[in-house]
């Protein structure tokens, strides 16, 4: 439901950064009164927000859109085709088993344990289609993880494939009595297959999702998005890849055709989709009309032979995989050759990964982007030339989100000062659910305050200088040292533990642990991590176990000393390589 004409209204907007003009014009052009993307006033979270008024307003409106088009092809999973007929034909079966044979009814917690593909897209839509809430399990995570995202997010059904279901089993009695397995499902969809695809009205500001982040306690929190957040999520999408596609032909003096086209062209999903990197790209497919190309596992040879057959213009990754392709020996110009923007938005690209893109692939252009889950996974974007001139910046305020660096007694900070990063928009959740003071923290003067560190230079980019929840990224993944060391500390023998990240060309970083031995009984080193790996997914294990001799340092209060031990271990280290 696009927004009435009566309520539409301008927003007044900072001075635009001295940057690129034509950059500027394109944006305005863009969303200005009458353009693809024309921006309005609309009330989310008891604050005025910019939204898209010719655009899907909720989850709903967006499946509706997408279904006009039943002949085309929607989705490629495992090889095999499915028309936007099938997934929503599946949707449509799906919703009449949730509702007619299980009682799942508004407001009611579907748990989603699946791997990426037709069944997880069509539950996805089915579930937010009744008006009930899809929480999305982290599926690389161990049985204990799962039940514990699970119970948090006050799931009455889960949905799993057989690995996850046996991973809940095993944990515990109750979490098996509320999985339903794959075959189930299958069943359950062959069923009630004709059912029409039939979703219930809903508002911008009702439930729709669930994704889990990690914060100091060290187990996930369950953040909220509505229809209105996610919904915006995608179109801001779309007017991001527009965008950059009018950039390229700027800078490249080409004409993207249709077809060709970011938003619309081939979409391959190679992150989970329990992340906003696997979610964001499955929402802008569907709302823009692309064929997604579901890759459950990354294999670089693959995503190469994908892009020789399909019009994939546009890739999102992680550095690590970007590393695996154009080191392939399988790479070449029929493939990579297809692409015109690589974006990346899980860690900052190392300089020298930048320069042997240029090298290997000059007809590209380079995006980055800085996002998190809290903020429907949107923030700021920098592109093209000006990327390559300013390499270490993760972009500008996006259209419609604003953006503050706040001291600490949440004044602005002058432009080059550090602060923290503030966010606000139409695309930000709504809450952690169960943590309601955390909820009132992290969104106290209707601002995201990220626990992010970072600056604004004299044009308007961002740079973020550092982490205040201590997060690693590894190839992508989110992993936080609180969470591993709350298991680390549990195991036999070790007194106490500090996890944290060494710099690591490939993966970005390394997910290594410092532990203090208890009375002398530490395992190995081989036999703590497989301890680690029976509580914990594989990619937040440890790659390197260092064991102290003496405890960690302390501050006056007691607690451990982070800075003090890092700055130390750092200097050791370097002496050591001297």
């Amino acid at each position: 439901m696009a927004v009435s004409k009566r309520q539409k209204s301008c927003l007044t907007r900072a001075a635009s950064p001295v940057r690129d003009p034509a950059s500027i014009l394109a944006t305005r052009s863009l969303i200005q009164p009458g353009g693809p993307y024309e921006t309005c006033l609309a009330m989310r979270g008891g604050q005025q927000v910019e939204v898209f008024a010719n655009h899907p307003q909720t989850l709903t409106e967006l499946w509706l859109q997408a279904a006009r088009s039943p002949s085309r092809r929607a989705l490629v999973d495992q090889g095999c085709e499915y028309s936007s007929a099938d997934l929503f034909g599946r949707a449509g079966a799906i919703a009449q088993w949730l509702q007619k044979d299980m009682g799942i009814v508004g407001g009611d917690t579907v748990g989603i344990a699946l791997p990426a593909g037709l069944d997880l897209m069509a539950a996805f839509i089915a579930i937010t289609g009744i008006g009930a809430r899809a929480a999305m399990l982290n599926i690389r995570g161990a049985g204990e993880e799962l039940a514990h995202a699970s119970t948090s997010a006050g799931t009455k059904l889960i949905v799993a494939d057989v690995e996850r279901l046996t991973a809940l089993s095993s944990f515990h009695d109750d979490m098996a009595a509320l999985c339903v397995g794959e075959d189930e499902l299958a069943q359950a969809a062959t069923r009630h297959s004709g059912a029409a695809f039939a979703p219930e009205p809903v508002q911008p500001e009702d439930s729709a999702a669930i994704l889990f982040t990690s914060g100091t306690t060290g187990w996930p929190k369950p953040v909220l998005h509505t229809h209105g957040s996610l919904a915006h999520t995608a179109v801001l999408g779309g007017l991001v890849a527009d965008l950059q596609d009018l950039t390229f032909e700027r800078e490249f003096d080409q004409s993207v055709p249709p077809e060709r086209r970011a938003a619309s062209a081939a979409t391959v999903i190679a992150s989970p989709m329990f992340h906003m990197s696997g979610m964001t790209p499955f929402l802008r497919g569907l709302c823009f009309h692309a064929t997604l190309f579901v890759m459950t596992r990354w294999n670089a040879e693959a995503a190469l032979a994908l892009m020789e057959r399909e019009t994939v213009t546009r890739l999102g990754f992680v550095p690590a995989m970007l590393l695996d392709m154009i080191r392939s020996p399988l790479a070449n110009d029929r493939n990579l050759g297809s692409i015109n923007l690589l974006a990346n938005g899980a860690a900052a690209l190392d300089v020298r990964i930048v320069e042997e893109i240029r090298l290997k692939m000059p007809q590209v252009m380079l995006a980055n982007s800085y996002g998190m889950t809290e903020s429907g996974a949107w923030g700021t974007s920098i592109y093209g030339r000006d990327y390559l001139a300013h390499p270490t910046s993760a972009g500008y305020a996006l259209p419609t989100l604003q953006l503050r660096i706040a001291r600490s007694d949440d004044s602005d900070a002058p432009t080059g000062e550090n602060g923290e990063i503030l966010l606000r928009g139409a695309s930000v959740m709504r809450e952690y659910i169960g943590f309601p003071d955390e909820t009132a923290e992290t969104l106290r003067g209707g601002w995201l305050h990220t626990g992010d560190v970072g600056w604004l230079d004299d044009d308007g980019r961002l740079f973020i200088a550092d982490r205040i929840k201590n997060m690693i990224i590894s190839g992508g993944e989110n992993v936080y040292a609180a969470e591993v060391e709350r298991v680390l500390n549990e195991c036999p023998g070790v007194a106490e533990s500090l996890v944290f990240g060494l710099p690591d060309e490939r993966l970005g970083e390394l997910v290594v642990a410092a532990v203090v031995a208890k009375d002398g009984a530490l395992p190995g080193e081989e036999e703590l991590r497989r301890m680690l790996r029976q509580r914990l997914a594989g990619y937040k294990v440890p790659k390197q176990i260092f064991v102290l001799d003496e405890a960690l340092p302390r501050t006056s209060t007691m607690k451990v000393d982070r800075g003090t031990f890092l700055r130390q271990f750092r200097e050791g280290m370097a002496r050591q390589g001297a």
